[in-house]
């Protein structure tokens, strides 16, 4: 199940507004995410989750 997606560059950001969207979508803590690894993706998820 996918629930959020952004297509954008691969800068902090779009990094930030995904997770938001995410966050906007859950209840809690997600269990899991997945990325592709990216620096601005693991340094957001620490500060937002």
């Amino acid at each position: 199940m996918f629930l959020a997606f952004h297509i954008g560059d691969m800068s902090s950001d779009p990094a930030k507004t995904l997770i938001v969207t995410i966050k906007t979508r859950l209840q809690g803590v997600p269990g899991l995410i997945t990325t592709d690894g990216l620096e601005a993706y693991v340094g957001r998820m620490n500060v937002y989750f």
